[in-house]
């Protein structure tokens, strides 16, 4: 199970992930296609790197 710092940054990184589908599904421009396909390369980045700073033991109260 992940903790809370990766539960509050995976709604805000999936919220953005819904915004850019939208876009894509609502406009007809390529451009947004394009900008979903590197959202999406930032986002799984993102969750794997939250994903481990969230698991490290200490990682968090060192950032504090």
């Amino acid at each position: 199970m992940a903790g809370w710092v990766y539960g509050a940054a995976s709604i805000a990184l999936n919220a953005g992930f819904v915004f850019q589908a939208v876009r894509v599904l609502v406009g007809n421009d390529l451009r947004y296609a394009k900008r979903m396909f590197t959202f999406s390369l930032l986002y799984l980045f993102l969750h794997f790197a939250l994903l481990c700073v969230d698991r490290a033991p200490g990682l968090i109260e060192l950032l504090r």
